[in-house]
C-alpha cells in the first residue's frame, strides 16, 4: 500500500484564515479570539495548548502552527466533508492520514512529556493535556524510523529526523526500526516542527486516545500533511 500522491509543500504566509467546518454551531465565535491569537503569535516556543470556550482551542506550541483551532468530533463513514458527530467516540469513525487531531499520549510517553515539561497537566488519563498532531500512518502502513528520518511506505516525512537531545541537552528516547502498524493504532507526526515530541520517539499510539479533529481557523502558516487517505478496513 502506498500514498496516493505526494502533497504540496506548505506555504508560510503570516496568517491563514479559515471558517469552522460546516454543520457546526457558532461559526462566528472564532472571531472573538482573533486578537488573542495575534497577541500569542510570538509565544510559539511555549509547550502548551490553551483551550478557549468549547470547541475553540488556541495553540501556542511548536507542534502545529500557532493560532486558533476548532475542535470537532471525528466524522462517521459516509458523512459529508466537514460534518461532525458526537464527541468522545472513536469506534467506527472515519480516521484519515493527514487529519489533524487532538490525542492523549500512551502512559509512558505522557509521563515522560510531563516530567520534561513538554506537556502541561490536563484531562488525559495520564494527567497531561492532549497533543495536537497530524496522523501520518494508520493500520497496515509500514513506518521505518532511521537516523535519516521517518518513512511511511517508503515516503520520507519532512522534518522527521530523530533528535539525540532536546533543547535542554537531555537525551531523547531512541527508537529505530520498522513498524507495521497493527489494528486500532496511528502514527503521530508534527508536520510543522522538527523538534516535536511525536511518534518517532514513542511509536504508534492507540486510536482510542484520539479525542477529536482539529480544524485550523486562524493560524500562522500551515503544517505539512500527508495526502488524506481513509483508514484501511
Amino acid at each position: 500500500m502506498s500514498l496516493a500522491r505526494q502533497p504540496q509543500k506548505p506555504t508560510f504566509s503570516p496568517f491563514r484564515f479559515s471558517a469552522p467546518p460546516k454543520g457546526t454551531e457558532g461559526r462566528s465565535l472564532w472571531r472573538m479570539f482573533a486578537g488573542s491569537v495575534l497577541a500569542l503569535a510570538g509565544l510559539s516556543a511555549l509547550p502548551v495548548l490553551l483551550f478557549g470556550p468549547p470547541p475553540l482551542s488556541i495553540n501556542v506550541s511548536e507542534s502545529l502552527p500557532v493560532g486558533l483551532y476548532w475542535t470537532g468530533s471525528l466524522p462517521e463513514p459516509g458523512s459529508a466533508p466537514g460534518e461532525t458527530t458526537s464527541e468522545g467516540r472513536t469506534g467506527n469513525l472515519r480516521v484519515e492520514v493527514g487529519m489533524i487531531v487532538s490525542a492523549c499520549l500512551p502512559p509512558q510517553a505522557a509521563t515522560s512529556a510531563l516530567e520534561r515539561g513538554y506537556l502541561p497537566e490536563g484531562t488525559c488519563p495520564s494527567g497531561t493535556a492532549p497533543v495536537g498532531k497530524v496522523i501520518a500512518a494508520l493500520p497496515g502502513d509500514t513506518v521505518d524510523v532511521t537516523d535519516s528520518g521517518s518513512f511511511v511506505n517508503g515516503a520520507l516525512l519532512p522534518g522527521s529526523v530523530p533528535l539525540l537531545r532536546d533543547s535542554k541537552g537531555r537525551a531523547m528516547p531512541r527508537l529505530r526500526g520498522r513498524f507495521i502498524l497493527p489494528a486500532e493504532t496511528a502514527w503521530l507526526y508534527s508536520g510543522h516542527s522538527p523538534r516535536s515530541f511525536d511518534s518517532r520517539y514513542y511509536g504508534p499510539v492507540p486510536l482510542s486516545g484520539v479525542r477529536g479533529q482539529l480544524f485550523p481557523l486562524l493560524t500562522r502558516g500551515e503544517a505539512y500533511r500527508p495526502f488524506l487517505r481513509p483508514i484501511q478496513e
